[in-house]
């Protein structure tokens, strides 16, 4: 897995929220490795089809407003790493979750801003594919 900072091994048993935390060294993936690919177009920026509906609904965010959110981070805020469904539900994916305050317009991070947005990504061939773009929920 290129830009990964290590693999985890998939677990038999994904039936459970509990079942599909990823408990590891670090984070999955080398974030400054990705936001530089990023950066210099090396990397696409890909939403499912539900991370999509909520930047729209949910943060009134648009792809540009994604991709600032995601070179804004830095890893103090990573959240947790999770066992990711594909949409169709046929397989799943290394992933890292983080969880910031940002500010949209000067594309930074704001920790005063609320609600915090929660993204949860992984890194398929030459796409971070983002699963979830949402207001921190409780249970996120």
């Amino acid at each position: 897995m290129q830009h990964a900072n290590w693999t985890p091994i998939l677990p038999d048993d994904l039936s459970t929220p509990k079942s599909r935390r990823i408990t590891g060294p670090s984070v999955i993936w080398n974030l400054p490795a990705v936001q530089e690919a990023l950066r210099v177009g090396t990397l696409g920026l890909t939403p499912t089809v539900k991370a999509a509906r909520e930047m729209l609904m949910e943060l009134n965010w648009s792809n540009d407003d994604l991709k600032g959110y995601l070179l804004a981070l830095y890893p103090a805020r990573q959240v947790n790493q999770q066992w990711c469904k594909t949409p169709n539900g046929q397989k799943f994916f290394a992933s890292d979750a983080y969880c910031m305050g940002y500010d949209r317009h000067r594309a930074t991070e704001n920790s005063f801003l609320s609600p915090w947005a929660y993204v949860k990504f992984t890194v398929l061939a030459t796409n971070v594919v983002v699963f979830s773009a949402h207001p921190k929920r409780f249970n996120s």
